[in-house]
Formats: C-alpha cells, structure tokens, sequence
C-alpha cells in the first residue's frame, strides 16, 4: 500500500505546472512573397482596445514562436520583421474556444514592403563629410524646393549670404564658387548665375573651408562647388522640375540622359523669370521744432530672364 502511495505522489510530482487560464500561443513567421522563414521576427500579443503590448517574444531562427502567460479573452497578435508589413490575428475567438492550454495559430505570412520595387534607394543626410568637404545634399532639403542657388546656400551650415547676393564662408570673403569643378565665372556673372540658376538643377553643395596644395591658389576665403543633377540609369532618361512663384516669379531645369555600354550623353537646359518689385517708404521728422514730417515712396521693378544649357558626356 505505502509503496502505491510512494508511486502516485512522484507520478504527481512529475506532471508540468500550468496556471489556471494561462494560454500559450505557438507559430510560425514566414514571407508571404516566397515562404522564407522570417529569423527573429518580433512577435507581440496587444490589448485590442489601445495596443499596449501585454507579451512579447522574438521568434527562433527558423521563424518558430511561443509567447505564453496569456490571459484573458481579447488579445491580438502582432508579428513585424524589417522590410514587411506586420500581419495580425484576432486570438479572441481561439481563446474562448480552445480546450487545449495551447493554441496553434499555423504560418504567418508578412507582405514585402519592397514587393514590387527593383532598385532599393537609400535615403542620404541632409549633411556628409567626405574628404575633408562638407556636402551639402540638396534633394535632402524641403526648404530649398522653388528657390534658386542663392537660396540653396542660404541653408548651408558656415556659408553666409548678405542681401547683396555675397558669398562668406565663416565670414571669410573671397569665395571661389564653381559648377561641377568649373569657375562659375567661366559661364557669366557669378551673382546673376546664383540668383537665377534653379535649386531643382542642383544635386549637392560640396564646402571646402580650408582649400589645401591640390586646390588653386584662387579662393583663400574656401570654395563651394555646386554640383548639378545628372542621370545614372541606364537607357535614356530625364528629369524635368518646374516651379511657380508670386509676382511672375517662374523658374524650371531639365535633365536628359542616354547611357549605354559605359557611355554617358546628357544635355540640360535651365530657365528662370522673375520681376521683382520693391518698395520703400521713408518718413523724416526734425527735430528744429518745426514737427516737419517728409515722405517719399519708393517703387522699383526689375526682370531678370535667364536661360542656359548645358550638354557634355561621360567614359
């Protein structure tokens, strides 16, 4: 008898401890794309009614996952995994259900979020250091869109520009300003180039402050070459921005490109039309007791047309 009572004991002993109402949900994350198995994926169960993760886990290397310690009857799994979209399932409806402290929810499939893109483009700073330059990457800017290149060095960390159109950097005069490694004065007056050329023709701004040997003598006060967009693609391409302004303020920039077999032709061609108006009143008080008051107004407007284009080719 007491050698029964010995056997049941351990046989007791013996079986898993499981808490009253305690679920344990079991999966696996794949690709809905091709089925691979998704490695560590992160695998949560949220309270439906504001998300709050209550449990979360990250499944095995081969995709498998148990999250346990789920209470309750409304619950929702979350699966997520880098470069798809997170897939859910309602576990309500199984909790209630279920007479096993188990639930088996099968395969999870997550939807590429790159299902339909050939070419993956990263995103780039708004600033890089490269060489000793300072990059400025133009596409990068939201507040240069529709302005011209004056206004694309307005935004330049160290590059300062008055209201005159002068160019400092930090407050260094005698700036050598280029165009993809060309003197901008070999395409006209610098100031006249800057005002008018678009920000949509220009890809990056590269800073050099302290010009070394290899560079030219010519801009003690540092140099800014102004690189403008060219297409990489193959086959034959282009690009073409235009903007709109007040007060006829209109400007716009196209890129052709045509590459083949490591040949490179491209060609563009920029346009800017702007009439400004200005105006000024003064007010004179003097002060010799007469209270005499003058005023003057002051009306100017200017145009300012200018078209360029541009065609070379690459090795």
């Amino acid at each position: 008898m007491s050698l029964v009572l010995v056997t049941c004991l351990a046989g007791l002993l013996a079986l898993p401890v499981v808490d009253d109402g305690q679920i344990f949900v079991k999966g696996l994350a794949v690709s809905a794309r091709d089925s691979t198995r998704l490695s560590l994926a992160n695998v949560a169960v949220l309270d439906p009614r504001d998300s709050t993760v209550l449990k979360g886990v990250v499944a095995k290397k081969d995709g498998s996952f148990v999250i346990g310690g789920i209470d309750g009857v409304d619950h929702l799994l979350r699966v997520t995994y880098a470069g798809h979209h997170a897939a859910y399932r309602d576990l309500s409806e199984q909790i209630v259900s279920t007479a096993s402290d188990t639930i088996d929810v099968g395969l999870i499939a997550l939807e590429s979020a790159t299902a339909n893109v050939v070419d993956v483009t990263a995103e780039r700073p708004l600033i890089e250091y490269q060489d000793g330059k300072k990059v400025f990457n133009v596409s990068e800017s939201m507040t240069t869109a529709g302005g011209n290149a004056l206004d694309v060095l307005k935004q330049v960390p160290t590059v300062n520009v008055d209201l005159e159109g002068n160019v400092t950097v930090h407050g260094m005069q005698g700036v050598n300003i280029m165009i993809d490694g060309k003197p901008i004065t070999a395409y006209g007056n610098a100031n006249q180039i800057l005002k008018t050329l678009p920000s949509g023709a220009l890809e990056k701004v590269e800073v050099v402050a302290n010009p070394g040997a290899k560079y030219d003598a010519q801009g003690s006060g540092g140099i800014l070459n102004l690189v403008l967009k060219k297409q990489r693609r193959s086959g034959f391409n282009g690009i073409v921005d235009l903007n709109l302004g007040v007060y006829d303020n209109y400007n716009g920039s196209t890129t052709l490109n045509s590459r083949n077999e490591g040949v490179n032709f491209f060609g563009g061609a920029d346009f800017y039309l702007s009439r400004q108006r200005r105006y000024r009143n003064v007010e004179s008080e003097f002060d010799d007791g007469t209270g005499a008051l003058a005023n003057r107004h002051f009306a100017q407007q200017q145009s300012l047309v200018w078209i360029a284009t541009r065609v070379g080719y690459h090795l």
